[in-house]
């Protein structure tokens, strides 16, 4: 793995093209589809057809975590451990669904992939570490 950076997508989970917008996410950003490995859990999203088609018609490679095994997907589940941590301690509520996607967008965009220093990355934030490697 290369990158420690994280994307935020503004899709529900069950959309039906989720799949789709998270693949051309990538295509956005200037990162190459062919060979992009996109790593997930069992969800009924990822697990359908149509998502794995679309992988695959793209040469994208679909990896599933094995069933119940969160270390399969070890740097997504420290992520989330983070995001829990720093953004929202137990005493921080949100009123509404839109309050709470733009405080994780902020966080993501504004702190996690710009500011905040990475053990694994030699102490640098993942757009300084990208920016150094690129």
């Amino acid at each position: 793995m290369f990158k420690e950076s994280c994307r935020l997508g503004n899709e529900h989970p069950n959309d039906r093209t989720v799949g789709d917008r998270r693949l051309f996410a990538s295509r956005w950003k200037g990162t190459p589809v062919t060979g992009l490995i996109v790593h997930t859990d069992r969800g009924s999203q990822y697990t359908s057809r149509r998502y794995q088609s679309t992988l695959a018609a793209h040469g994208a490679i679909l990896s599933m975590s094995r069933l119940g095994d969160p270390y399969d997907n070890a740097v997504m589940e420290s992520f989330y451990k983070t995001l829990k941590r720093e953004l929202m301690p137990e005493t921080r509520k949100f009123t509404n669904e839109k309050e709470a996607r733009n405080a994780v967008f902020e966080y993501i965009e504004m702190f996690y992939n710009t500011k905040r220093m990475h053990s694994a990355l030699g102490y640098m934030s993942p757009v300084e570490y990208e920016k150094q490697h690129s």
